[in-house]
């Protein structure tokens, strides 16, 4: 009915598990007596981040984005500070003023 195969499935397949290599065990830990059972590297037990060679780096985005800020507030300050001199009285001089005095005397 089926193809006859002269290939004896059982043996290689022990002769590929004595051969193979093992897996490698998945890291996990024990949570509870009950035997709860989770992974290791997504538990955060495991310093990765750490090890990274941009670890405690600031992210140039961030120091771009705090320049970008401190601009901003230099020029808004400047022009309040320009908008209140324009606004602000101005000290005339001994001449200016004895002009305006004497122009309103005579009026």
């Amino acid at each position: 009915m089926g193809i006859q195969s002269k290939k004896n499935f059982i043996k290689t397949n022990a002769v590929a598990a004595i051969t193979g290599l093992p897996k490698k065990p998945q890291h996990i830990y024990v949570d509870r007596r009950q035997g709860d059972k989770y992974l290791l590297e997504t538990s955060g037990l495991v310093p990765k981040y750490i090890k990274k060679k941009d670890y405690g780096v600031t992210p140039k985005y961030v120091t771009q984005r705090n320049e970008e800020m401190k601009k901003a507030q230099e020029e808004y300050e400047n022009s309040v500070l320009e908008y209140l001199k324009k606004k602000a009285m101005k000290q005339l001089s001994d001449e200016e003023r004895e002009c305006l005095l004497q122009v309103h005397i005579l009026i």
